[in-house]
């Protein structure tokens, strides 16, 4: 039988395993130093002789024991929200990260006030069910926004695990087939993008006492079908569009140059440009 001593692992002592011939095995006693309570372990070694086995199992049992009863920081989800937000926003675009942000606060607003590490698979997925309105692609994305957040967690060691990851969502997300302009819808809309813009006025006009109406011309504007234009022949994002200035644009080498700041994911894009983009 192996000498009746103690060592140490975290707050337990773990006392050298005990071979119990009337059990056919070894066990070992572990005292919670914080409590003073004394557990009872069986081990899987049968062998009587197996005394260093049996010692190395119970050293490992201990390690686990005390790494599930790892203390976590005691921080709400409003708290790491705001940090994880703050810790995305330099990554990402601004309108990426409005959305994350919007998507965030407004499921996890029940939850502000609890401590983050708390949070259940359960509760996640209450969240994702309460919303009748949401279609299969809106839950899926809501979804991916707390993984993504709850990750974060994880990985700054405000959690052990992920409530999320076992949740699933209902329905598939939705395919909607994407429609291309054909040649004579495209030609028709830059048609109209360039005729004057015509509004009808109701009020008095000189010389006429009485209300009426009237229709006015106004000045065509050049920002609506360059603004098309460019959507047309690159496929862009309408807000990429907006964020474009001219130096972006290289005429001599037809191409286009989008800085990271301009893009969604944070990353330089450079596509080329069509000649009856560059005419234009």
């Amino acid at each position: 039988m192996a000498s009746q001593t103690w060592s140490r692992i975290g707050h337990l002592l773990v006392r050298n395993p005990y071979y119990r011939k009337d059990r056919g095995r070894w066990l070992v006693r572990i005292r919670d130093t914080r409590t003073g309570e004394v557990k009872a372990y069986a081990l899987s070694v049968t062998d009587a002789r197996a005394a260093k086995k049996a010692l190395l199992e119970a050293q490992r049992l201990a390690g686990e024991i005390v790494e599930a009863e790892k203390e976590l920081p005691a921080v709400t989800v409003e708290e790491t929200l705001s940090q994880f937000l703050a810790a995305k926003e330099p990554e990402i675009a601004p309108s990426s990260h409005y959305d994350i942000q919007n998507a965030l606060r407004r499921v996890l607003e029940p939850f502000q006030h609890r401590v983050v590490s708390s949070i259940k698979p359960a509760e996640i997925q209450g969240i994702l069910s309460r919303e009748k309105t949401w279609s299969g692609r809106t839950r899926a994305k809501v979804k991916a926004h707390l993984n993504q957040f709850f990750r974060w967690i994880m990985i700054n060691g405000y959690s052990d695990k992920n409530p999320v990851a076992p949740v699933r969502v209902k329905g598939a997300p939705s395919k909607h087939e994407k429609i291309a302009f054909t040649s004579e819808e495209a030609n028709r809309l830059l048609e109209l993008a360039h005729a004057p813009r015509i509004r009808e006025v109701c009020g008095p006009r000189q010389g006429i006492a009485a209300s009426v109406t009237w229709k006015q011309s106004l000045a065509r504007s050049d920002r609506i079908a360059r603004f098309l234009t460019i959507g047309l022949f690159t496929g862009l994002r309408p807000s990429t569009i907006l964020r474009l200035r001219w130096r972006d644009i290289d005429f001599t080498r037809k191409r286009i140059t989008i800085p990271a700041s301009a893009m969604k994911m944070r990353r330089t894009f450079t596509l080329p440009a069509h000649d009856h983009l560059v005419r234009y």
